[in-house]
């Protein structure tokens, strides 16, 4: 099972393609990266009027565990005839290609679907220059944010991960116009309004919670969070509606411009069921520095040293483990999740 996952863009894009067969495969070259058969490719199946989206590499250095479960999805997985499943591989294939979260112009994908422009971010600001530093001062910088997480607790966290809209270099960054990635995804699922009756959507992301254990979150409330634990059941965490939502320590805020307001603009009128699968690896106290580690390199035209290449490697194995039996996990509980949104 564990050959299912690529050690970069092309092995994982190659694997997917591989599965695809006779399967028509469009494609969405990525205008910055002129390299051949680098973007974003795209495997529709049936015809049915109940519509299954799944993406993966939204967060581009998160792609090896989506693209997996899509590829084996492909070789596994009998679509019903009421169905219609979307594989939306590699959505921010710059970030991707590049081995970081990020898309062209810096923006964090999962915080660019927006409909009105957001505020400022004033926990950023406390944070954004330290953030920013010199990877010659990491260590000076490291230690004043330490200090201040241990003063704003988990809204640290948020402050960091949450979006931001006013420093377009800096981390998280929400963008202030639709990112390329955020308008292909709206192309693709544009042909298909008006002809389904129902949406669901699966993004499969890595890198929070428990390691090796799958959680799914839900950004919705009312009917549709209802939908939503009907199909994943009671443990969906719901940032939106739960008092204290969060997975294992870590407590979660709404995200700002997720990808689900996204999704209910596409298809207003029918129901919409929005639904991230996250494949827990390890802790944010090793998960974030080493993000923070890579923004700095980028931040600092500092991306092509080989202390910034070894960063990106290590952030690459940290979203997609070399173990085996994690891995054996997060392709099971993949599958069994898009089997519960295809089959029911």
């Amino acid at each position: 099972m564990t050959d299912y996952f690529g050690t970069d863009y092309f092995s994982c894009r190659d694997r997917f393609l591989d599965a695809a067969g006779d399967h028509v495969v469009e494609f969405y070259a990525h205008p910055d990266l002129k390299i051949e058969g680098v973007g974003t490719h795209v495997v529709t199946i049936g015809e049915g009027e109940q519509l299954c989206v799944v993406t993966s590499g939204c967060h581009g250095v998160e792609l090896p565990f989506g693209s997996a479960v899509q590829t084996a999805a492909l070789q596994q997985l009998q679509v019903p005839a009421h169905m219609t499943l979307i594989l939306i591989h590699a959505l921010n294939s710059y970030g991707a290609y590049h081995q970081r979260r990020f898309t062209d112009g810096n923006i964090d994908l999962c915080r660019n679907f927006w409909t009105r422009l957001p505020g400022a971010n004033a926990a950023y600001q406390r944070l954004a220059t330290l953030l920013n530093a010199h990877p010659d001062e990491a260590a000076a910088a490291d230690i004043e944010l330490a200090s201040l997480q241990a003063a704003m607790g988990h809204e640290f966290i948020s402050a960091i991960m949450g979006g931001q809209f006013s420093d377009p270099k800096g981390f998280s960054y929400g963008g202030n116009s639709p990112a390329h990635a955020r308008l292909v995804l709206e192309e693709i699922l544009a042909a298909h309004q008006g002809r389904v009756s129902e949406c669901r959507v699966l993004d499969l992301h890595t890198g929070v919670g428990p390691h090796g254990e799958p959680t799914f979150v839900c950004l919705q409330k009312g009917k549709a969070l209802a939908r939503a634990r009907s199909l994943c059941g009671e443990g969906l965490v719901a940032p939106l509606a739960d008092e204290n939502p969060g997975i294992g320590s870590r407590k979660l805020h709404p995200a700002v411009g997720h990808p689900t307001e996204g999704y209910e603009r596409i298809f207003a009128g029918i129901p919409v069921t929005s639904l991230v699968l996250e494949m827990g690896t390890y802790p944010p106290e090793e998960t974030l520095p080493l993000l923070i580690a890579e923004h700095r390199y980028e931040y600092h035209g500092l991306q092509g040293t080989h202390a910034a290449r070894a960063t990106k490697a290590a952030m690459w194995q940290q979203h997609a483990p070399e173990d085996g039996h994690w891995r054996d996990q997060a392709l099971a509980a993949g599958l069994s999740a898009l089997q519960r949104l295809t089959l029911s």
